[in-house]
């Protein structure tokens, strides 16, 4: 298990830039933004003081804040909090602070409806992601809720499939694929694949981690299951709005009943009080 290093993680979403934003804009992105919004809607009350720690460049900030959510945002990267303060400009925002969410001193106990860490960011920690979640549970009142999502070990294999991927656009060999399921590493012997220095999760791994914060798991999904295929096929089916109404519809079903199917794994959890 790698040890966690927020400048590393810093450096590479300075580096990564507008990316972020627009990974929802291409139509694979679209359809995850859409479960992700559609989960957040029903756990996330309209209104509350919310948090959202690994804040990224605020997409989500952005929406909570038209649903009238009075917001603080944390994330250890200055372009990322640089774009959201672009993106909320005009929006009462309570704080802006450039920090890893691990230890949050600037913040008091209970003082959120709800605490947000969408995207993969518990991923880059994985030997700190139980303290990060309790830092969470610590700074939501009793009762309030953490919201979050992991890269899912499984998922994450299974969107790539069907999106066309194949070992060897990462060099990876058979030995590299079964190290990876079996540990959820992306180096597997020590040999990064990709630029994210991160360990996978799965649920299971997930339910362990809430439970050891003191939180309470209620809900969990996949981000993308059944609409997990090739852009030009989702191009296509977006041509009968009719239909594709449905297959949006089936496509949150199927991420609810089949959490582990995503490239990232959605969880709501509740501070017990």
């Amino acid at each position: 298990m790698p040890a966690y290093d927020p400048e590393a993680v810093r450096r590479f979403y300075n580096e990564y830039g507008g990316r972020e934003w627009a990974r929802f804009e291409r139509p694979l992105g679209r359809v995850q933004l859409h479960v992700i919004l559609k989960f957040l809607e029903r756990w996330v009350p309209a209104g509350g003081r919310v948090l959202d720690a690994g804040s990224g460049p605020g997409r989500f900030a952005v929406w909570l804040a038209v649903r009238g959510c009075r917001l603080t945002l944390v994330d250890v990267s200055d372009a990322m909090l640089e774009e959201a303060r672009q993106r909320l400009a005009g929006v009462p925002v309570e704080g802006f602070h450039r920090a890893s969410y691990v230890e949050m001193p600037f913040l008091a106990d209970g003082g959120f409806d709800a605490a947000l860490c969408l995207g993969g960011s518990l991923n880059y920690m994985p030997d700190a992601a139980a303290r990060a979640l309790a830092e969470l549970a610590r700074v939501v009142r009793p009762g309030g809720l953490v919201a979050g999502s992991v890269m899912s070990t499984l998922g994450a294999l299974h969107r790539s499939l069907h999106t066309g991927w194949s070992p060897a656009d990462d060099g990876m060999d058979a030995d590299d694929i079964r190290q990876v399921l079996r540990t959820g590493t992306l180096a597997p012997r020590g040999r990064p694949v990709t630029p994210h220095a991160a360990d996978m999760m799965t649920l299971a791994q997930t339910e362990v981690l809430l439970h050891g914060a003191g939180l309470e798991p209620v809900a969990f999904s996949a981000t993308d299951c059944l609409l997990a295929v090739p852009d030009a096929r989702l191009a296509a089916l977006q041509a009968d709005p009719a239909a594709w109404a449905a297959l949006l519809e089936a496509e949150v079903e199927a991420c609810t009943r089949n959490p582990e199917t995503g490239g990232h794994l959605l969880f709501a959890a509740r501070r017990p009080g």
